[in-house]
């Protein structure tokens, strides 16, 4: 073998080297995480009355049996995330089923970037597709002493705040999320973000998300992170008001 067939040799092993370590960079800060919903209406609200009671831990026990098999995706690096539920809304024509998935955010394709300080949500709404943008710094998070464990992840208690919109009128729920530093990635199911790690658990006073899987180095085209283009741009706060709005006139 001559001098120049040694030459070429070393430089395509280099090439070859240099890119695999590029990819398997690059995948080292990708995280897929499976999160499952769940109702817990039931256990948030102080009810007293027995029959009322009931009827709504029948809600819980229907809602959750629908949502049992539906799982809700996370793709996220350390700049961006992208959240949707699996394709399930247009295969099923279980109506009851798809508004089980909506309540609580979770039919939603939510998109998060900390580097462009944005958050957009394609979400249907009064029978009209939005594009809504929202704030990454709305829940103004307290963290708290507190510490559990979910899976193999010590978590840390956080508590935050929203604004939403019952009967025309602006209500504040409060929201508990489990967040883990061991998963240096600031984001969460759904809207919720902003934590100094992943949000493996979240509930308000209606549902619960929590993680059942996660995976890293998930490269799939299935899930890439792609912000949403679609539906009438829109701030939360301009579609809190349509809602507003189109209530009082019922």
């Amino acid at each position: 073998m001559n001098i120049k067939s040694k030459k070429i040799k070393v430089l395509l092993f280099f090439t070859v080297t240099f890119f695999f370590n590029l990819k398997s960079i690059s995948q080292e800060n990708v995280l897929f995480v499976t999160y499952k919903k769940n109702s817990i209406l039931s256990e948030s609200k102080k009810i007293k009355d027995a029959n009322q009671l009931k009827r709504v831990k029948n809600f819980d026990d229907e809602q959750n049996n629908e949502l049992k098999n539906v799982e809700y995706y996370l793709t996220c690096n350390k700049s961006e995330s992208l959240f949707k539920v699996q394709d399930i809304l247009k295969k099923d024509n279980n109506r009851r089923k798809k508004l089980f998935i909506k309540l609580g955010g979770g039919g939603d394709i939510v998109y998060t970037n900390f580097k462009t300080k944005e958050q957009l949500w394609e979400k249907e709404a009064f029978g009209s597709l939005f594009l809504v943008s929202n704030n990454i710094n709305a829940y103004k998070w307290q963290l708290q002493n507190k510490s559990k464990k979910i899976g193999k992840y010590t978590c840390y208690k956080a508590i935050g705040e929203k604004n939403i919109v019952v009967k025309g009128k602006n209500k504040k729920v409060e929201l508990t999320a489990w967040y883990s530093p061991e998963l240096n990635f600031p984001f969460g199911p759904a809207e919720y973000c902003n934590l100094p790690g992943l949000i493996l658990e979240i509930s308000d006073s209606n549902i619960k998300f929590v993680a059942s899987k996660i995976e890293f180095n998930q490269i799939d085209k299935k899930y890439k992170i792609s912000k949403p283009t679609k539906g009438e741009k829109v701030t939360l706060e301009e579609l809190k008001r349509i809602g507003s709005k189109l209530i009082l006139k019922q």
